[in-house]
């Protein structure tokens, strides 16, 4: 084979999917029979339901995705914020996803059973406490919180029963006030942790990357903890 062709074939292979539409996004999609098709939606609209194809850009731009699994299904639930997300988790069921865009989520919130809270890593944070139910997952994000005062202050939350898996997530909590900071807190079931790091710096009250309450369980596997507790001040 000529040189000239070997490259030419080279150059096709490396060549993205889009680059031959002109696009900058796209989303590889279509229905039964059709699963290569790339189609890029323009006319997508806050609470319309998509099959099988959305505009990515929504993603980008902020928005909260809902992927149910029975249909593949992606319903966009509009630009991230507390309503935004309540509203999609309470909506999810077993084994479906809401995709958390690059985003600051206030408010403290509930992953039900069987349902995954995926985010974009250390760009997609919530400010809140997160509560897994049984069956529920968290993935690819970051809580970061801070208090004062003699509440106390918590991260992550394991089941009542059952058990719960949190994976590269990134937990940072300071409080300088008396109350107690706890990272990640096992309630009545168990709390499975793959590379998550958990930062807690306390003030007067203790300080525990994870802690257990409720004849809780909490297994942290491949991350890094630490915990700190400081007098503010001295």
């Amino acid at each position: 084979m000529p040189k000239q062709d070997k490259v030419q074939i080279i150059n096709q292979r490396r060549r993205k999917p889009t680059d031959s539409l002109g696009l900058g996004s796209a989303v590889v999609g279509g229905g039964p029979g059709d699963p290569d098709t790339i189609t890029l939606e323009t006319d997508n609209s806050i609470g319309e339901t998509h099959t099988h194809k959305l505009d990515i850009d929504l993603v980008e731009l902020g928005h909260i995705i809902l992927i149910a699994v029975a249909d593949g299904s992606m319903t966009d639930y509009g630009v991230a914020e507390d309503d935004t997300l309540t509203a999609a988790l309470a909506a999810a069921e077993d084994c479906d996803v809401v995709w958390l865009p690059a985003c600051e989520v206030s408010g403290d919130h509930t992953v039900p059973a069987g349902v995954t809270l995926r985010g974009l890593g250390l760009a997609s944070v919530l400010t809140g406490a997160l509560w897994l139910e049984d069956g529920a997952s968290v993935a690819t994000l970051a809580i970061t919180r801070t208090a004062s005062g003699s509440d106390d202050l918590v991260g992550l939350l394991g089941p009542d029963s059952g058990e719960a898996t949190a994976r590269d997530v990134h937990v940072s909590l300071v409080h300088m006030g008396t109350g107690k900071a706890l990272g990640v807190l096992g309630m009545g079931g168990t709390l499975y942790c793959y590379g998550c790091e958990v930062w807690v710096l306390g003030g007067d009250g203790s300080a525990w990357a994870a802690a257990s309450a409720d004849a809780g369980e909490v297994e942290l596997n491949q991350g890094q903890v630490l915990a700190w507790r400081t007098i503010w001040g001295s």
